[in-house]
């Protein structure tokens, strides 16, 4: 998969983790498992971009362009 295919507050599973895309770059996202009130208190992993195929898609995602 590529950056594209990803975006912000996407829900996936990767491994046994499922949660939301936090940030993204070309290199790798973080992946957000945990939210707090406080953001800094999140728990977040990190997966590489080589990492990105073992990434598995939520339904009930939508691209933020089909808000539009």
């Amino acid at each position: 998969m590529s950056k594209s295919t990803f975006f912000e507050g996407l829900r996936v599973k990767y491994n046994i983790h499922v949660g939301h895309v936090k940030f993204i770059s070309d290199e790798y996202m973080t992946l957000c498992i945990n939210s707090n009130p406080d953001p800094m208190r999140d728990v977040c992993i990190l997966v590489y971009a080589n990492q990105w195929k073992n990434i598995e898609l939520l339904s009930g995602n939508r691209n933020s362009d089909e808000d539009k």
